[in-house]
């Protein structure tokens, strides 16, 4: 069956609506009613016009699948590709981001980045990013109440992702824009009116960070932040360009921006929910990088997945995917597949999670992912310090048009100190 040949609604669309307000408030109501109703896996959602897959095993097969590509360029609604020389710089920052490359230029790239990942690195960044969950948590000192929202989840990736890559300060506001931008310019629902206004904000950004790397360029030594290590990266003679430089930030900060906004809320509200959860970790902050991955699959806060397009026409389930059609990858879903997992709808920081698709897999693992973890373990042992007795103050505050994400705008703790 393909695309064109769906008439009329099947049981996966019946049960599987990741726009519902039901989704947004209780998305494992929906996916444990799509598992116990139903033995399709894979269905068309059409406000998407997109392929949804949401069984743990399949996600993880598509997610390796060569024929199948996260180049948003590759779909058959994408905007038409231009020559060249019409080009902007940040369409061709994005043409040199790791989510565009072909398979041989994205291991190249990826394998001359990770030089910039040394034991020198990653301990100055977990300083560097143990300063900002520092100051972060030091603004609410005296505090009652705060909204997790408008602090931590603001303050920590903003501060966090500008030390790692090396952003002055004062242009933190400009980077933090274009973080925006590169997750909105090739969404599945912007509008070519929204990619103008989007654009303009995008060119800021990538202006900016041409003249940071131009500046470490011109320095006896580029520093010891990431721009600086991928300015001194080499394999033999071989180097990152400056515009491979500036795809591999733009990769980082299109998984490091709202990802991670949305993932402190995420992680408090799911430990808070679950008390006993939170107070294995207090006795135990050794299971924190374990806690992180679990409450990620039980309390996952994405509405979409991970995006891929097909190459040539491909089969899975039975289902005919056609060259440009999209597939989304619902690892929220597969998260709580019960063939993989067992008591999926219980929260247990404790779980073996190996096999877990979380964080992706595979070539496409996400390249926010050692960001991601550093901060989130840092938060949590920041917060089960200063704030050992906390508890919600009310429900979360959910934000149902947001484009890909179950988003709280609110989440109001109370911290009894």
């Amino acid at each position: 069956m393909s695309m064109t040949e769906t008439l009329e609604a099947t049981p996966f669309q019946t049960y599987y609506k990741p726009q519902s307000e039901e989704y947004l408030h209780d998305f494992r109501t929906v996916v444990d009613r799509l598992f116990t109703k139903t033995h399709e896996r894979i269905g068309w959602y059409e406000p998407w016009q997109a392929w949804i897959v949401t069984s743990h095993d399949l996600c993880k097969s598509i997610l390796a699948d060569e024929r199948l590509t996260p180049d948003f360029m590759k779909w058959k609604f994408a905007p038409p590709a231009q020559s060249e020389d019409q080009k902007n710089d940040f369409e061709r920052m994005l043409d040199h981001a790791l989510f565009r490359l072909d398979k041989l230029s994205h291991r190249r790239v990826r394998r001359l980045a990770s030089k910039a990942f040394s034991a020198r690195m990653t301990g100055s960044m977990e300083r560097n990013i143990k300063a900002v969950v520092t100051a972060a948590f030091d603004k609410l000192d005296g505090q009652s109440h705060f909204n997790v929202a408008e602090t931590l989840s603001i303050d920590i990736p903003r501060g966090a992702m500008s030390r790692l890559v090396g952003i002055p300060p004062e242009k933190d506001e400009i980077f933090h824009k274009l973080g925006w931008a590169m997750v909105r310019y090739n969404g599945i629902a912007t509008t070519g009116e929204d990619r103008t206004e989007i654009l303009r904000i995008a060119l800021e950004g990538v202006a900016m960070l041409q003249g940071v790397i131009q500046e470490r360029r011109d320095r006896d030594n580029p520093g010891d932040d990431f721009i600086g290590m991928l300015l001194t990266a080499q394999e033999g003679d071989d180097r990152l360009n400056d515009w491979e430089i500036l795809g591999i930030v733009a990769a980082m900060i299109a998984a490091g921006s709202d990802t991670a906004g949305d993932m402190h809320p995420t992680l408090l509200y799911a430990l808070l929910s679950n008390p006993k959860q939170f107070d294995k970790l207090k006795a135990n902050p050794d299971l924190a990088n374990n806690a992180i991955t679990e409450i990620l699959r039980y309390e996952a806060f994405g509405k979409t997945g991970l995006h891929r397009f097909a190459l040539e026409d491909v089969e899975f389930d039975g289902i005919t995917v056609k060259r440009g059609e999209q597939i989304i990858i619902a690892a929220q879903a597969g998260g709580l597949d019960p063939k993989q997992w067992e008591r999926p709808l219980e929260l247990d920081i404790e779980r073996n999670l190996n096999g877990n698709i979380v964080f992706g897999v595979g070539a496409h693992v996400c390249a926010g992912l050692f960001l991601a973890k550093i901060q989130a373990r840092l938060m949590l042992q920041a917060f089960a310090e200063r704030f050992p007795n906390a508890e919600l103050a009310e429900p979360p505050t959910r934000d149902p048009a947001h484009y890909n994400a179950r988003h709280i705008t609110k989440l109001l703790i109370k911290t009894n100190v």
